[in-house]
């Protein structure tokens, strides 16, 4: 609710929502968002930020998290350029933000992750490798 709060004094409005029952925010949409308020700078999976071309790149580079994300286009050569440009852990074209596979590895970059989940990734993000040398008999060096 702060986030909200705080993004309205700097401009953003809300279209409808915006109350609390409890502990749960009932669905909110809010416009006129830029990406220096707090509800497009924090990792609240939203807004959606309006945008013309290749301004997205920047928007969605001008936060410090990087989970994942979604470009939609008639025009897949001109949206695999922004997604490889997007600094994420993934994304998809003309996709949903969110999906799991288990032989996928799954994560962000920057603040919106830590690490990777699934298939064998998981291994090298939950294990730390130690070499433990043991000599049973004294070594004989030449020196």
């Amino acid at each position: 609710m702060a986030l909200i709060q705080q993004s309205v004094e700097q401009g953003a409005k809300i279209t409808t929502g915006g109350h609390s029952h409890d502990l749960v925010i009932e669905p909110t949409v809010v416009r006129d968002v830029t990406n220096d308020q707090p509800l497009a700078q924090n990792e609240i999976f939203g807004p959606i930020i309006t945008f013309d071309s290749e301004e997205a790149i920047e928007l969605a580079n001008g936060t410090p998290f990087g989970l994942s994300g979604s470009v939609h286009s008639k025009d897949l050569q001109r949206a695999y350029h922004v997604a490889s440009a997007v600094e994420t852990g993934m994304i998809h074209i003309n996709d949903q933000g969110v999906n799991d596979e288990p032989h996928v590895p799954f994560g962000g970059v920057k603040a919106g992750g830590m690490g990777r989940y699934n298939s064998d990734t998981v291994m090298d993000e939950f294990t730390v490798l130690k070499w433990n040398s043991f000599q049973m008999q004294p070594r004989q060096y030449l020196f």
